[in-house]
């Protein structure tokens, strides 16, 4: 369901756009102290949804550093920010609870593309509440 909301929030978003929110994704997977199986596929399933390869993300973000890819990321829009909050937190969430590092480098790199302090927390707690409520009608 997540990849279905994922493939056409981001239909839109440009190539550039997309090889930026692959690199932003994949170094929210490695601030991690430890990561995991899961971890890696929904980061490889992101990856599918976005149409970009891991080779390709990695040459485009060495050949224009990480300003760029914060620039790119400040051109999404404001829903655009929010799924990738969701989508970075789903992430760091899966299997475990994330670190204080964790949650730290990722609330300042939202900081760098527009998105509050309050505006993440505030999706960070609706994304933490749904999945409790989801996983509580499952059981």
């Amino acid at each position: 369901m997540i990849l279905n909301l994922m493939s056409a929030n981001y239909s839109d978003a440009n190539r550039n756009q997309r090889l930026s929110i692959a690199n932003f994704l994949m170094l929210v997977y490695h601030c991690g102290k430890t990561n995991n199986d899961l971890q890696k596929e929904i980061l490889n399933n992101y990856l599918l949804c976005l149409k970009v390869n891991k080779q390709e993300s990695a040459s485009y973000l060495q050949a224009h550093n990480v300003d760029r890819m914060f620039m790119d990321l400040r051109s999404l829009d404001m829903q655009q920010k929010t799924f990738l909050i969701i989508l970075s937190h789903t992430m760091l969430n899966t299997e475990r609870k994330p670190f204080e590092e964790e949650l730290q480098f990722v609330s300042t790199a939202f900081k760098k593309i527009g998105v509050s302090e309050e505006d993440y927390e505030y999706n960070v707690f609706m994304t933490s509440f749904s999945e409790r409520f989801l996983n509580s009608k499952l059981k």
